[in-house]
């Protein structure tokens, strides 16, 4: 690491880490597809696509949803969702069926509606959020009661924080709609087709990424706009909330500083940096390594890698694994599905 020595100032290099060339792990699947992490263990699918829990086969044919901090889990086939609670992996409710007998039954609502979009509620772990083409429903799995939280026409839910979710009319007006405090907030900003969103866990920064590929910053607290990329592919934001990676459409990771930002090196807000990576293509599935704030996990091609952010040269960086589909990172545990079926699962020690 080249490292400037002036007088009266010191030059820093505490986030040093050796990262092995071959990571000791253990087998917990093979030929598998595809997997997800939920608070009762890894779910995966085979690649006949018959979905795993331990001993059970689970039901649908694809999982819509997914939390490592839920027991419940969203599955589909091509006619239906399901939920499954894997207390019992046995039983699965169809949500088509309950939601239509309960909007009539309970909200008096005639007719049957086609479910477009199911959610696991944000916070509440029996419950999960029902979308329609015109409404968004909240339905208590445990008191088998449904409540309409939100109405408008052509409706989409783009977004959803600790306690918010955040939906677009057909005019793509974006509403805040509080499932706390059941407030609903207009935001003096619009989506336009084919766009996509996302929000900081409290709701107070808002990610756009248009279908020109542009990303727009809208600070609530501020009431502010700002375009902080016109080339993004995809966008992560950092544990603290002070950075943003922003993988570029046309090849290339950058840190985007939205406040100013002090490690080793002083970062001021707006400030950019380019990961000096030799990648074969653009990063995917970027992930910034809780208690490690100088380090990240992304795939290259089919490498996972681990690298650090540092502005000094050069930038170090490990292959961890080739031949990877898929990886996931809890805490310290990583996940990592290799394209020849196997799941494996390892310690990250830091």
């Amino acid at each position: 690491k080249v490292l400037v020595v002036e007088p009266g100032k010191v030059a820093a290099e505490s986030q040093i880490r050796l990262w092995p060339q071959n990571l000791t792990t253990k087998k917990t699947a093979e030929n598998a597809a595809d997997f997800w992490l939920t608070e009762k263990g890894i779910v995966y699918a085979d690649r006949e696509m018959i979905i795993h829990f331990g001993k059970y086969a689970l039901k649908g044919e694809n999982v819509i949803t997914a939390n490592r901090e839920n027991s419940f889990l969203i599955t589909a086939n091509e006619q239906n969702y399901f939920v499954v609670h894997l207390e019992n992996p046995v039983a699965a409710t169809n949500i088509n069926e309950l939601f239509n007998s309960l909007k009539q039954r309970q909200l008096l609502f005639p007719g049957v509606v086609t479910v477009k979009n199911v959610w696991l509620h944000p916070f509440s772990q029996g419950k999960i959020l029902i979308g329609t083409l015109s409404a968004v429903y909240s339905l208590d799995m445990n008191k088998i009661q449904l409540e309409k939280i939100y109405g408008a026409e052509n409706l989409s839910l783009l977004a959803m924080s600790d306690n918010e979710i955040f939906v677009a009319n057909g005019k793509n007006k974006i509403t805040a709609v509080n499932l706390v405090l059941k407030t609903k907030t207009t935001l003096p900003i619009k989506i336009g087709e084919g766009g996509s969103m996302r929000t900081n866990p409290n709701g107070t920064k808002i990610f756009i990424l248009t279908e020109k590929n542009e990303l727009l910053f809208y600070d609530r607290s501020a009431q502010k706009t700002e375009n902080i990329s016109s080339d993004a592919k995809d966008f992560f934001l950092s544990p603290e909330e002070k950075r943003i990676a922003i993988v570029k459409k046309n090849g290339g990771t950058e840190i985007f500083y939205l406040s100013d930002y002090e490690n080793d090196t002083k970062e001021t807000r707006g400030s950019i940096f380019k990961i000096p990576l030799p990648q074969k293509e653009t990063l995917s599935n970027f992930s910034w390594i809780q208690g490690l704030p100088n380090q990240f996990l992304a795939m290259d091609g089919d490498n996972l890698l681990i690298s650090e952010i540092d502005s000094r040269p050069p930038l170090n960086f490990q292959i961890l694994a080739g031949g990877v589909k898929k990886y996931f990172l809890q805490k310290k545990e990583l996940f990592v599905l290799k394209e020849n079926g196997d799941l494996l699962q390892t310690e990250l020690s830091f």
